[in-house]
């Protein structure tokens, strides 16, 4: 049965590291498996938006901002809800998110499936790529950093002036 009500975004914060872990655990389908104790030390180097689907939370992503660029990788989503509408309403809690970092580009890794709704990730403004491609230095570095094996890049400038050097 599909997952209805409204689809809202929650910004991660410590007190969410059990569901944190709950979701990732159980949505990756054990490959990637996470303790709260897990979640609270990476709360050092990303933050987490958490779907929430009426009162149910039905998806994560995890992201970070550094040298202007969000990177957001760890997404995951429960099986029975509208995937294009959980990208799209998870996706611009980050964007939103990150701009108040000033951020001036936006990587997505999406593994498997979420690779694949390339028509999605359209409709967001971010188009497939690969780290060569990406003209500014900064975003190259960031984005072979972050590729795993399987992930697809998808790539969207969030802002048309560059910053010049990070604050």
């Amino acid at each position: 049965k599909e997952l209805t009500g409204d689809f809202t975004v929650v910004r991660g914060k410590p007190k969410h590291a059990s569901v944190i872990a709950e979701l990732i655990t159980r949505l990756s389908k054990g490959k990637r498996s996470m303790s709260v104790d897990d979640v609270m030390e990476s709360f050092g180097e990303k933050a987490y938006m958490l779907l929430q689907i009426g009162d149910q939370m039905a998806g994560v992503a995890g992201w970070q901002v550094e040298n202007l660029v969000t990177r957001t990788s760890d997404i995951f989503l429960e099986e029975n809800i509208d995937t294009a509408k959980a990208l799209e309403v998870l996706i611009e809690g980050v964007e939103k998110a990150s701009a108040e970092l000033q951020s001036e580009a936006s990587l997505i890794f999406a593994l498997n499936e979420l690779a694949n709704q390339e028509t999605v990730w359209q409709k967001l403004g971010y188009e497939k790529r690969t780290p060569e491609t990406l003209g500014v230095q900064a975003w190259q570095d960031a984005a072979i950093e972050s590729t795993s094996a399987g992930s697809g890049l998808f790539f969207k400038q969030l802002r048309q002036d560059r910053v010049l050097r990070p604050i």
